[in-house]
């Protein structure tokens, strides 16, 4: 796991630099300048890139939590097929409602609610336009967080440096039709992240 670690929480460096706090856990901690502009954040993600020294990748907020066993699977689906740019599968959020015997704390409750991708299709058109012209690329499940190939998203995110786009909307759907550019995207009903 890499941490590419831009924001402005002061303690994080000091919490993450200590890898005895995390033994099972198999990470590198980047301490990148406080993510002040879309620049600052584009050039943390693609130096970031760089670093990654595995043939695929996948990205995450800091409050997201991939299922192991989606991401696996979604490994060895890119390593059998080579004509496709990325792999992924359900995206399902949860959150926890307070009781009043947690005082409001939005992370203690006793109901916790969950949703998941209703409508999830891969993107398999044999061209790129093909795959472009998809109504999957409409439907809004965007393939951001998919496991993509590393060397694939280090040049799309070169491009987005360049580009320097001040609509983060705007970004993510840029490197959906990038990646359905780059090839086929399986989407499978497995939970994934």
């Amino acid at each position: 796991v890499l941490i590419a670690d831009g924001g402005a929480d002061a303690d994080i460096p000091t919490v993450l630099s200590d890898k005895s706090r995390f033994p099972n856990v198999n990470y590198e901690y980047v301490r990148y300048p406080y993510d002040e502009t879309y620049s600052h954040y584009y050039a943390k993600i693609a130096d970031a890139l760089a670093r990654v020294d595995t043939a695929f990748v996948a990205m995450a907020d800091n409050d997201d939590f991939f299922v192991v066993d989606g991401v696996s699977k979604a490994a060895e689906f890119l390593r059998a097929h080579a004509d496709y740019a990325s792999s992924g599968g359900q995206s399902a959020m949860f959150w926890v409602m307070p009781t009043a015997e947690h005082d409001g704390n939005p992370v203690y409750g006793d109901r916790i609610d969950w949703k998941r991708t209703s409508d999830i299709r891969s993107i398999a058109g044999e061209t790129a336009c093909e795959r472009i012209r998809t109504p999957t690329l409409s439907a809004g499940d965007p393939t951001y967080y998919d496991l993509k190939r590393t060397s694939v998203l280090r040049a799309q995110f070169e491009l987005v440096r360049e580009l320097n786009l001040h609509d983060l909307f705007l970004v993510e759907n840029l490197l959906w039709f990038l990646n359905s550019i780059a090839g086929k995207a399986m989407r499978t009903q497995r939970l994934y992240i």
